[in-house]
């Protein structure tokens, strides 16, 4: 797979879950490209923009993958979720158990 191919395919399974495109307010899936390895590509924005600033991105991607290492800067995603939280005072009171 190229990152072109893996971003058809996250879209081909938001279709399949039931994810239409006519609304963006409405949304029950969403599946993004964030990093590609250390691939840069403005057309295709891997890395996506806004990575490290945005905590709907940082912190789940430092959840699953603490040493993914943004291709632009050099951070790892652990250290970027950690310096974003003590910047933004959030705290976390860790897993929720049902």
């Amino acid at each position: 797979y190229g990152a072109a191919a893996l971003r058809t395919e996250l879209r081909n399974i938001e279709t399949a879950l039931g994810r239409s495109r006519a609304d963006r307010a409405v949304c029950r899936i969403d599946l993004d490209l964030l990093l590609y390895g250390d691939a840069v590509d403005a057309t295709l924005r891997i890395p996506r923009p806004g990575l490290y600033s945005e905590p709907f991105m940082i912190v789940p991607l430092a959840e699953i993958a603490p040493t993914a290492i943004h291709p632009l800067t050099g951070v790892r995603a652990g250290a970027a979720a950690q310096r974003f939280a003590r910047a933004r005072g959030l705290l976390n009171l860790g897993a929720l158990d049902g």
